[in-house]
């Protein structure tokens, strides 16, 4: 409706009016270039396809067509890739400078590990010959202490409860104390010639055992006695020979437990008898009865 007359005519739109025209040429350049991407789109897809299918051919003269058709008919496409493969080999260059002085850092740690390896493997074994070698030498020279110290203990074993057995024991042992090497068996009569350097003395005391003779309990007390001083002695000349091996060990750095090994708790008690239950029940009633229940059965139960 126009000035008021309901029956007139409204003019038709123009895009020929102001700020229309613009508006249709910019929709028109939209649809365009969606077109051109999606043809964009179309031939790379297509392109795609047939690289693809060159590398998946088998033949070679096949494969060289289908290459040469790509690139033919989308030269476009065919030059991005260049450009990609081309960047990408680039990339992969750079990478590999940049990893090479890594790569040669890594590889001088891996081979001075494997030197220094194989040097602490080397210093091992020098230890262990060396160790083996004092230890040996050591064994060697203590023979002798050892067969004086098992008799000694022997010794101490016969005059903790004295009978007649103990009594022939002892004097045996004190025997083998004075003379390691003698061949007196026990239990058979000693002889000048199988009692060695033995003083006839003792070794005819021991025939008087054997024949049913017993000790008095001073007599006990004296061969204990000597016997404790023929120890001291071969203990002494033991440990001094024990310190000249550890004075070589140190000569080239080994220590005590290289050369010995580690010490042993010679405290565990081999003689000791499980108690039964109603000792252990006694005990827990009784706690004050902890001497005479060690006493008894050599140990004390957890927990006392």
């Amino acid at each position: 409706m126009a000035n008021g007359n309901p029956y007139a005519v409204t003019p038709a739109i123009s895009f020929a009016q102001p700020g229309l025209g613009q508006l249709g040429q910019a929709i028109g350049q939209s649809f365009d270039g969606q077109r051109q991407q999606e043809d964009e789109r179309t031939k790379t897809q297509q392109f795609m396809q047939l690289v693809q299918q060159a590398q998946g051919a088998q033949d070679p003269a096949q494969k060289q067509q289908l290459m040469t058709q790509a690139f033919i008919n989308f030269p476009e496409q065919a030059q991005r890739l260049r450009q990609q493969t081309a960047f990408q080999r680039e990339q992969a260059e750079l990478q590999e400078v940049r990893a090479k002085p890594e790569m040669e850092r890594m590889e001088k740690e891996a081979k001075l590990d494997a030197e220094k390896l194989k040097s602490d493997l080397e210093a091992e074994k020098n230890i262990f010959d060396r160790s083996k070698k004092l230890r040996d030498e050591y064994t060697k020279s203590s023979t002798e202490f050892v067969k004086v110290r098992d008799a000694f203990d022997r010794v101490k074993a016969s005059t903790e409860d004295p009978d007649a057995a103990g009594d022939i024991a002892l004097i045996f042992n004190y025997m083998k104390m004075l003379d390691p090497g003698s061949v007196v068996r026990e239990g058979e009569f000693a002889t000048a010639q199988n009692a060695g350097g033995i003083d006839s003395a003792v070794y005819n005391m021991y025939n008087k055992l054997l024949e049913g003779e017993r000790l008095q309990p001073k007599q006990r007390a004296m061969f204990e006695g000597r016997a404790r001083k023929l120890f001291k002695r071969a203990e002494s000349r033991n440990k001094t020979d024990k310190n000249k091996i550890l004075s070589l060990g140190k000569r080239y750095n080994l220590t005590e437990d290289d050369i010995f090994g580690a010490p042993v708790d010679e405290t565990i008690d081999t003689q000791r008898t499980d108690a039964p239950e109603a000792a252990i029940n006694y005990l827990r009633q009784n706690p004050q009865a902890v001497d005479q229940f060690r006493a008894k059965y050599g140990y004390v139960p957890e927990g006392f």
